[in-house]
């Protein structure tokens, strides 16, 4: 469908090719990932996958283009020369640009196309997504239960990826785990420090091209009543983005809310979330129908606690849908091995 849309759009604009260079463009239309190769979109022709020799045998069984054994650049070169051609312009590197003048290609922008096109999911596109939220919180229910105070972010971290890779998948990022103090670093990679206060714990999976992303903060003691005011205060934020979050809506103004609500907000309230966790982004984002965002307000004191909450969400004709189901009540763990 998404093919047939932008085969559309290359006709009514009488572009004669899109050449997606980029791995997320190029799997998000072809529906596999690799590491070197080209899809080439014509208007009016079948789209083709130009794949080295080794890993072309792997893909033929999943893609749902035509797959060529191809020496890239002379194959690209016989096909687009002389031609009007489409790129993605932050996706595409300016030596390749240089290389398609110098084949007499006319080489035209379509970035506003391709990100309308992927910020709005399809059904099947949908249902992916939920699947891989919903293997999210089943693994984190798995993580609750191995938590001790005797327990270090690396093996939180570790036990993560061992179980998303018994399900056969991999992450859509390095699981994040920090406790205590460094729960104030919004991305700080897991050492060996032991659990302790406030551990915020954010990791997703890729299910058939599709990512999830859902953080939860747990404790690991037991809290003092400002503490559980401050996660509280967190919750109650992020519970009022989502209700924002509807068709029409700026998404710049949620943002906007929750840093008015959170002074030590330090981030973005959320993102975009597809084929990558940070998909593309619309400048403004206004949310509409089949959309997925996620939504994560923090509160981050340096060098004392870190405090982040994040869903993901369907924003459909009445609101949104919250896609991660994982308990947002304040989990304490007070047990050793």
């Amino acid at each position: 469908m998404k093919l047939a849309n932008l085969q559309k759009f290359l006709q009514r604009e009488c572009i004669d090719f899109a050449l997606f260079i980029d791995e997320a463009y190029a799997k998000y239309f072809s529906g596999v990932s690799f590491e070197k190769g080209c899809l080439i979109v014509p208007a009016n022709s079948l789209p083709l996958l130009l794949i080295p020799g080794f890993e072309a045998g792997r893909l033929e069984k999943f893609a749902r283009v035509l797959v060529k054994k191809a020496k890239l650049w002379d194959d690209l070169k016989s096909i687009v020369s002389g031609k009007k051609c489409g790129v993605v312009s932050n996706n595409i590197s300016y030596s390749i640009v240089q290389k398609l003048q110098d084949w007499n290609c006319s080489v035209v922008c379509i970035d506003e196309f391709c990100t309308r096109l992927r910020l709005t999911k399809t059904s099947e596109e949908i249902i992916q997504i939920r699947n891989a939220c919903d293997l999210t919180d089943q693994i984190f229910k798995n993580v609750c239960d191995m938590l001790t105070n005797d327990t270090s972010e690396l093996e939180v971290a570790n036990f993560i990826k061992n179980q998303i890779n018994e399900l056969g998948l991999e992450p859509s990022f390095s699981p994040i785990v920090a406790s205590g103090k460094n729960a104030a670093v919004p991305h700080h990679i897991p050492t060996n420090k032991k659990l302790e206060g406030f551990t915020i714990v954010d990791f997703g999976v890729i299910y058939h091209n599709y990512c999830s992303d859902m953080t939860r903060t747990v404790f690991v003691g037991l809290p003092s009543e400002e503490e559980k005011k401050l996660y509280a205060d967190v919750l109650d934020v992020q519970l009022k983005c989502i209700s924002q979050a509807r068709v029409g809506k700026n998404f710049d103004d949620i943002d906007d809310f929750a840093k008015e609500q959170l002074p030590l907000l330090v981030h973005r309230i959320g993102h975009s979330l597809g084929v990558e966790v940070h998909d593309v982004q619309g400048s403004p984002l206004i949310l509409q129908e089949g959309m997925c965002v996620t939504i994560e307000p923090g509160s981050y004191s340096p060098g004392k606690f870190g405090i982040r909450i994040e869903d993901d969400l369907l924003i459909t004709k009445s609101g949104a849908e919250v896609l991660t189901k994982s308990t947002k009540e304040l989990i304490c763990i007070n047990k050793k091995i």
